[in-house]
């Protein structure tokens, strides 16, 4: 079964995910950066990461967070898409111009997610 690393800080968000996704692949939920960096440090591989752009206050956000995890060589082709609130016009083009695959706005729809995982992994 595909893993899929979910960043996601909101308990309720990473649980629907895990709903959503969990018939086909295993999920692994990460909440905040510095344990997304542990799991790279130990070479952990996923078939995509779903990255929460805002991870708390005192937390690196998920852009910066992209970018460290794409310095690890057996992260650097990783699909990583955006699940984010910023759904205003232009926000997808931001996110993709900033290093993400792609981009889902929440409220996630599932078909869509499941979708997109598809055709990435």
């Amino acid at each position: 079964m595909k893993r899929v690393l979910v960043v996601e800080d909101d308990k309720i968000n990473a649980f629907i995910i895990k709903k959503f996704l969990s018939a086909d692949y295993e999920i692994v939920n990460l909440q905040d950066g510095d344990s997304v960096l542990e799991s790279a440090e130990k070479e952990e591989e996923y078939a995509a990461v779903l990255m929460d752009i805002n991870l708390g206050e005192d937390d690196i956000d998920g852009t910066e967070l992209l970018h460290k995890l794409k310095r690890y060589d057996h992260l650097a082709n990783t699909p990583v898409i955006a699940t984010t609130a910023y759904a205003m016009s232009g926000d997808r083009k931001r996110f993709i111009d900033e290093g993400f695959t792609d981009y889902l706005a929440k409220p996630i729809s599932k078909p869509e997610l499941i979708e997109m995982l598809n055709s990435l992994t």
